[in-house]
């Protein structure tokens, strides 16, 4: 049995802050699956960040789509699919560890090895028991200011 950590216990149960400045550089569906995010809920954050992804081009498509990616393994991860997070884990690692840190106020090299902590029992195989690590924290999305 696992016993992991609400990410909404971190955050208090409030929405995260933003700045005046993030506001005005990202647009409004990127917070909104950051918040679903970190409240744990990934398949809404999920369907979020899919709205924008469709419209970027060039590096920001590529960074909306490893969130995706990362919001769908822990989704597979928390239903006990090893494969489907061993899949979408690996995906998303290598399309964010390719762009440059920070990323749209995300300082990517900590949040992809806070990832591979966090999923270090599906990186390397998709033949595991998920949850033989006791008391893992959920990665949460921090954005710098």
């Amino acid at each position: 049995m696992m016993f992991l950590q609400n990410p909404l216990a971190q955050l208090n149960g409030n929405k995260m802050f933003y700045t005046k400045e993030h506001q005005a550089l990202y647009p409004k569906e990127y917070f909104e699956g950051i918040d679903l995010f970190n409240k744990g809920k990934y398949w809404h954050a999920h369907e979020a960040w899919e709205h924008i992804w469709k419209e970027s081009k060039g590096e920001k498509k590529l960074f909306y789509q490893g969130l995706i990616q990362v919001a769908a393994a822990l989704f597979h991860y928390e239903k006990n699919n090893a494969r489907g997070a061993h899949l979408c884990i690996n995906n998303a690692l290598k399309k964010l560890e390719t762009l440059p840190s920070p990323y749209m106020s995300l300082e990517l090299k900590s949040f992809t090895k806070e990832l591979r902590n966090f999923l270090a029992d599906v990186l390397e195989t998709s033949e595991t028991i998920l949850g033989e690590n006791l008391n893992l924290t959920y990665p949460l999305i921090v954005l710098q200011e």
